[in-house]
């Protein structure tokens, strides 16, 4: 994540004021765009590492970038999408990682 920090924290802080503790501020309003973010940088961390439970696929990788810029936008329905998209994209990663894993066999049949 440490390069998926370098590159999107700028922007976050100059897209969203709340960030940097400007404008109407409440403990919700801070939550909801502190998680967010969280999860827009998640996105972007895994776009430009490729792996996420097996190798990712381009498609996919390019996906998870666009759906972890989407979340720097501040405004609902982007981050609504963002979230949705990387739900779906990790939830994909996974089973896609859980079928390329090899099963292991019990101790009596490798003997066998």
């Amino acid at each position: 994540i440490g390069l998926a920090e370098g590159v999107d924290v700028p922007y976050i802080l100059a897209l969203n004021p709340v960030m940097v503790l400007e404008g109407d501020i409440n403990a919700l309003t801070l939550s909801i765009v502190i998680i967010t973010s969280i999860i827009g940088l998640y996105g972007v961390a895994c776009a430009l590492n490729g792996n996420l439970f097996t190798k990712i696929n381009p498609v996919f990788r390019i996906l998870f970038a666009i759906a972890g810029i989407s979340m720097m936008v501040p405004e609902t329905i982007s981050d609504l999408v963002g979230i949705a998209a990387i739900i779906v994209l990790t939830v994909i990663q996974y089973l896609l990682g859980k079928k390329n894993r090899t099963p292991k066999l019990p101790a009596e049949q490798l003997q066998a």
